[in-house]
This record gives C-alpha cells, structure tokens and sequence, in this order.
C-alpha cells in the first residue's frame, strides 16, 4: 500500500506549535534546542495523518521510536504525547513572553515586575527594589532580577551607609528566596526572603549583619510605587547643589550652608 502524505496544513500545524523542537528530547533531558529532524506517526501506521497522531521529532528519535525492539522497551504513544504536551506548554509560555519593537512595547502582564519602595522609607532609613522579569527556567518556573538600594542615615552630616542587593530567584509558593554565601567560613549565610502580598511584598532578612553596611537592611514592607526620574532632580533640588558646590562635599547640608572652617 503507497504511504500517505501528511496534508501541507497538518505538516505546519505540527512544526508550529513546537518551532522545530524534539518532544522526546525535551521529555527526557528538558533539551529546548532546534532540531533537524521529521514527523513521526505515533501509531506507527502510515495512514493515520491526523493531527493527534503525528509528533515531531529529531532524527535521532525518530529512529528509535520507528526500530521494533525485542529487548529493550521502546517509546510509548502515550508517553511521546505527555513529552509533547508539556512541550508544547513550554513553547507557549516563551511565546507569551513580553516584547518590546522599536519604541514599542507591548503590555506587561506579570503581576510583580516592577519599582517598590520600603513604606517607611524617609531621608534616614529607605529602601527601593525592581523586580525584571528575566526568561523562565527550562523546566518552567518564573524568576525574577531583583535588584535594590538602602540607604541609613541620609540626614547625617557625613552622608548615609549605602547597600545594594542583586539576585536572580525562582518564584515558588509566592515567594523568591535567595541564599548568599557567607563571607567567612564561622558565618551563617544571609538569606532573603520577598513574600507577595496584595499591596506589594514583605522583604525578611536571615543573618543580615554587615551584609550591606554596618545597620543597613532591606526589611521590611515594600508597596509597588513609580519610578522616580532624576535627571533633574540637581537642577530643583537646593540641598543638592550645596552637597555638589560644597569644598566639604558632605550631603545634606542644613539650610544654613557647610560647616565653618576651623
């Protein structure tokens, strides 16, 4: 009996939804790379050409999966659909993936990337966080850059201690947790917490001293806030000048000028 061509359409339909990649290698080994390779029938019959039926896969896997084997235990049809399910959820996931053309950029609908602010930050104690969103795991899980400052004592006369935090994390259970590594051997590692909340997220710190400046810390409750833009924020700002102008370069100067030498 003559082999039956599989329908252009159906040919599309089947390299489209999985853009070139092995079902049966990302099955096995979570392998997302593009593949040189054919569409098998999973019912091994030659004239079944519908859709259900066909899966693409490597050239390596479609061998396989066409041999008879008599020791061995072949691929089965219903375990070649489950790695083509997930599979294809995979590529879905990427597709939905925010893009940005030219000076275009379409709408972000992850719920958390964004700019917080601590909520009792004020000139002496503040702190800011951007969560990004970065490409998912291969295995599908959500993470997220997050990326931060904390300032201490910004109404001192000699300037505030500064910190900074940066981590990649997974989002799981609605949380992103992250471990750095102790800066020595006797030390317990810092660990940072972020537990989302309607309004934003609480941010929980394990073994944080010294982490980023003697009293600097990132706890606390944190509400999602616009980005400020401070490209002119020296022109409008009098206690900036003076901390730019000033010989003692000191910041936040009271409203009566730098210290008197002496």
């Amino acid at each position: 009996m003559p082999r039956s061509s599989i329908p252009p359409s159906v040919v599309d339909s089947v390299i489209i939804a999985c853009r070139r990649r092995c079902c049966i290698c990302y099955g096995l080994n979570k392998d997302t790379g593009e593949k040189q390779g054919q569409i098998a029938h999973l019912d091994r019959s030659n004239d079944n050409p519908a859709l259900d039926n066909l899966a693409y896969l490597c050239l390596d896997h479609h061998d396989q999966y066409d041999s008879r084997r008599s020791q061995s235990k072949g691929f089965t049809v219903g375990e070649v659909k489950q790695y083509r399910s997930e599979l294809r959820n995979i590529v879905q996931r990427f597709l939905d993936e925010q893009v940005g053309i030219g000076m275009m950029t379409l709408e972000n609908r992850d719920p958390y990337a964004g700019h917080y602010v601590r909520e009792d930050s004020d000139i002496s104690w503040s702190a800011e966080i951007d969560l990004t969103t970065v490409p998912d795991t291969i295995t599908g899980d959500i993470r997220y850059f997050v990326s931060g400052f904390a300032l201490l004592g910004g109404h001192q006369r000699t300037g505030p201690r500064i910190g900074d935090l940066s981590f990649v994390a997974e989002l799981r259970d609605g949380k992103l947790e992250h471990t750095f590594e102790a800066s020595r051997q006797d030390a317990e590692p810092h660990r940072v917490t972020i537990e989302f909340t309607p309004s934003g997220f609480t941010l929980a710190e394990d073994n944080h001293f010294g982490a980023y400046g003697f009293g600097v810390s990132f706890a606390g409750d944190f509400e999602r806030a616009e980005k400020l833009d401070y490209s002119n924020w020296y022109w409008q700002n009098d206690d900036a000048r003076r901390l730019f102008n000033s010989p003692h370069n000191v910041s936040f100067l009271p409203d009566d000028g730098p210290p008197e030498e002496g």
